[in-house]
């Protein structure tokens, strides 16, 4: 039928929204879902190019729950995404239990985030984040609300507010020069113009003045009873910072609203749930990886693409299980070693670890035999946690 061929097609690549800000470049997309503390993926699909995730996420959602129908007895499910998923009409009927943020835009979420602090009765989680139970229902979509506050992501937006604001200044400031050398023969026009720059100023309360410019008629030095004529209006502006329109922007700095249909989370739990999320994004960064070459894709046909895509999703299984089984066994053996800035971590990359080993060279040398050189002390601790058998082939006892 012509479903069947239409489901038959391969993902192709397409032109689309490109965050390396390459719009003349086509794209490949990859839809990739991660489980446990091992991120190990479960799920791939290769996506058209020019994809949305808010189609995605839900489309993906119903190939799993087909795929989990299958199974003899599956786990229980909860998804965990950032704000794409959150579609009111798909969310009502979910199979399964989720975890999302709001998006921002909603003018319920924009209310809650510009209020002032005082009218919560926040929870603190630890010492970056606190938070606040909000009871909401949006178009009949039952939900639990949280909305958080992080200490450390509102220094960083207000830092960047701070320089919004200077930025808005000077912007002013450049339109009141322009001002003065235009001359503006109407006085509606020129309150229409001082009005559409108002419209446009956030941080700051704008104010300004029309003054009547008279000049003489003609050239040279006017006669003794001569009279100045009207010739145009002047506009001065000036601007002063308003700490009330300022007011909503310092407030929503560090805020975001989470939603689930799960009511018996805790703040820390619900919060942990959510951030987990940046597991997907850590597995991207491998993959997209420059050592891995995939920005660099010759080949032509999609099926070879999206094949190509499959095999990157393998290689990112067996890496986050490599890092995972060596995280634990640090774990179990009290042990870290030296990040990239000489201290001790007891989570490095595995990324990480492969650089260090990658100076270690088998040399032959000829009538003399063969030697491993490059190892030392901190190698030969990161051999040792590999096992006996990796050992064996550094030849470390």
């Amino acid at each position: 039928t012509s479903n069947d061929s239409e489901q038959a097609l391969p993902a192709l690549p397409m032109y689309g929204y490109s965050k390396d800000h390459r719009p003349d470049l086509k794209q490949i997309m990859l839809s990739l879902t991660v489980s446990g503390k091992a991120q190990m993926p479960i799920w791939f699909e290769a996506l058209d190019g020019n994809s949305q995730d808010k189609n995605n996420f839900h489309k993906t959602l119903a190939n799993i729950k087909a795929f989990r129908e299958q199974l003899k007895s599956a786990p229980k499910l909860t998804v965990v995404a950032d704000s794409a998923l959150y579609t009111n009409d798909k969310l009502k009927t979910a199979h399964y239990d989720w975890i999302t943020r709001i998006p921002n835009q909603i003018s319920s979420v924009k209310h809650f985030r510009e209020a002032d602090t005082e009218q919560f009765s926040w929870i603190e989680i630890d010492e970056n984040y606190r938070a606040v139970w909000l009871g909401h229902s949006e178009k009949d979509l039952v939900q639990c609300n949280l909305m958080v506050y992080s200490k450390e992501t509102a220094k960083t937006q207000l830092k960047t507010l701070e320089k919004q604001i200077q930025e808005e200044l000077a912007a002013i400031d450049r339109a009141s020069k322009k001002f003065l050398n235009d001359k503006m023969y109407c006085k509606a026009d020129a309150e229409k113009k001082v009005s559409e720059l108002d419209k446009k100023i956030k941080y700051h309360n704008l104010s300004y003045t029309l003054t009547e410019v008279t000049q003489y008629k003609g050239k040279g030095r006017p006669k003794k009873d001569a009279y100045p004529e009207f010739s145009h209006y002047q506009i001065i502006l000036s601007a002063v910072a308003s700490p009330d329109k300022q007011k909503p922007y310092r407030n929503r700095a560090g805020r975001f609203l989470l939603a689930t249909n799960q009511f018996d989370l805790e703040p820390h739990d619900f919060l942990e749930s959510y951030k987990s999320q940046q597991d997907v994004e850590r597995g991207f960064r491998v993959i997209k990886d420059p050592q891995f070459h995939l920005d660099d894709v010759f080949l032509k046909k999609p099926e070879r693409i999206n094949a190509l895509q499959m095999i990157m999703t393998l290689c990112l299984m067996v890496y986050n299980l490599g890092q995972f089984q060596f995280r634990e066994k640090l774990e179990d053996l009290n042990e870290t070693i030296l990040n990239q800035s000489n201290k001790p971590t007891a989570t490095p990359t595995l990324r990480w670890i492969f650089q260090q080993l990658d100076v270690i060279h088998f040399v032959t040398v000829e009538g003399l035999g063969a030697k491993i050189t490059g190892i030392c002390e901190e190698k030969k601790k990161i051999i040792r946690i590999f096992g006996e058998e990796i050992c064996k082939i550094y030849n470390i006892a």
